[in-house]
């Protein structure tokens, strides 16, 4: 995860329905090694994301990341559906 590049960590937004957050990440410059060192929702919330529930749904798949990482098939998926769009 902390490889992501700004713009694969947007079309992870995308993927989990937080896209509307997506222009905030990005005037942030957030990257995986950004969400990498998140470690707690308040972390998230820093981000950019002002939604509490919203914060928490991203900081859950954060930890899942951290633990098996962004699948190869999971960014093709990705950047299959952002150059559709």
């Amino acid at each position: 995860m902390k490889k992501l590049s700004e713009w694969e960590v947007g079309c992870l937004l995308e993927s989990l329905n937080l896209n509307n957050f997506r222009t905030v990440f990005k005037q942030n410059e957030v990257d995986g090694l950004t969400l990498q060192n998140c470690h707690s929702v308040e972390d998230v919330m820093e981000l950019g994301i002002s939604i509490t529930a919203k914060a928490r749904v991203l900081f859950h798949e954060i930890n899942i990341y951290k633990v098996s990482g962004v699948s190869s098939n999971k960014l093709q998926n990705l950047y299959k559906y952002n150059k559709k769009v």
